[in-house]
């Protein structure tokens, strides 16, 4: 079924009938959904299964057991994999955002809300109802994200990138009508994917540029740097307002390896602090962000009618 779709896009469905009292079966239209819960349920049983050979009591069946035993299992994640990357990648249904962590999540979403009105390509606003028109894909700590290879933070990226690469090559089926975005803090994580892009794929790198198409329908952004500086983060589109605000007599600091303490608070508490109080928070700063975005969607729309534009 599987094969079938990803070289027409269409896969027919078997499914149990009755037909003058006698039970048969049907082939009928297959759905997406319908194709993944059948995969994942699959999938499902064989980790069980895997579960119960190695004596494991754990949810996650990379958590534990030898690497041979692990090899077995993610052996038959192949298919598994190669589906949900036709889906949310080459298919995806509307312009896709996947951000470093579930933190940039949180920011992107409340920051498209907010500034809405001045970017209608992000989000729709009908009597007073904010709509995103894109996806921020929730892919960090869960099993969908590990078998597609995203685990979180720019090592995954660096990974994910050439390995779709080579997948978008053998979907011959319909695709590619959305983008997808890798958005990413401008760091060393960031450098070593713009020095792969420029060296594997031969892409052209400036620093000031906003958006990088990489293969096929998957582009990167990275966040912009402001004057004089070689990096920035995503928390730097705050401004010096939010990101002073003190919790519980703590203070915000943004080092990636700092974890909380008396002093000082990290980056999930200060997620959690913006998705309470977004309504008062000022976005403005995440405007040269949004707009890298809605060019991607832009430019993939033009690319669309010249498939061979870079």
């Amino acid at each position: 079924m599987a094969d079938r779709l990803f070289k027409t896009g269409r896969f027919q469905h078997v499914q149990p009938t009755q037909q003058n009292g006698v039970l048969a079966s049907a082939e009928t239209e297959g759905s997406l959904p319908q194709l993944h819960g059948m995969l994942g349920h699959i999938w499902g049983i064989d980790v069980h299964n895997w579960k119960i050979r190695c004596g494991l009591k754990v949810k996650d069946p990379v958590e534990a057991a030898s690497k041979d035993e692990q090899k077995v299992l993610n052996s038959k994640e192949g298919l598994y994999r190669r589906f949900l990357i036709f889906k949310n990648i080459y298919v995806a249904e509307m312009p896709t955002v996947i951000c470093e962590g579930k933190t940039d999540n949180i920011y992107l979403l409340h920051a498209i809300r907010s500034l809405a009105s001045a970017f209608s390509t992000l989000a729709s606003n009908v009597e007073g109802q904010v709509k995103l028109t894109v996806r921020i894909f929730k892919y960090p700590q869960t099993n969908t994200g590990r078998i597609m290879g995203l685990t979180g933070g720019t090592g995954s990226f660096l990974s994910f990138i050439p390995s779709y690469s080579k997948k978008v090559k053998r979907f011959a089926a319909p695709g590619m009508q959305n983008p997808v975005i890798l958005l990413m803090d401008h760091d060393e994580g960031a450098a070593k994917i713009l020095a792969m892009l420029k060296g594997q794929f031969k892409k052209k790198i400036d620093s000031d540029q906003a958006f990088i198409r990489a293969c096929g329908n998957l582009y990167v952004v990275t966040t912009p740097l402001a004057a004089g500086k070689a990096a920035s983060l995503i928390e730097d589109c705050f401004n010096a307002e939010t990101k002073d605000v003190k919790i519980d007599g703590k203070a915000f600091k943004i080092d990636k390896a700092h974890g909380e303490n008396d002093q000082y608070y990290g980056k999930f508490i200060f997620s959690k602090h913006v998705e309470k109080h977004a309504s008062s928070i000022d976005f403005s700063g995440f405007s040269e962000l949004l707009s890298r975005i809605a060019a991607v969607i832009e430019a993939h729309k033009a690319s669309l009618l010249d498939p061979d534009a870079d």
